[in-house]
């Protein structure tokens, strides 16, 4: 299966949610360039993903 995580960091920390919904546990990511692309990851989409969660539980 792919996650097809591909967009805006909005559009991703919205996909990563929904499998997150969908009862997925475990997302297994695959960055090129490596560094550099993980770097982004976690600076651009991961803070969305925690304010995100945050509003849902609110």
């Amino acid at each position: 299966m792919r996650p097809n995580l591909i967009g805006t960091p909005e559009q991703i920390a919205e996909r990563i949610l929904e499998y997150e919904e969908a009862g997925l546990g475990l997302l297994l990511l695959q960055f090129s360039p490596q560094l550099e692309e993980m770097e982004s990851f976690a600076s651009q989409v991961m803070p969305l993903v925690e304010a995100k969660r945050k509003q849902v539980i609110v």
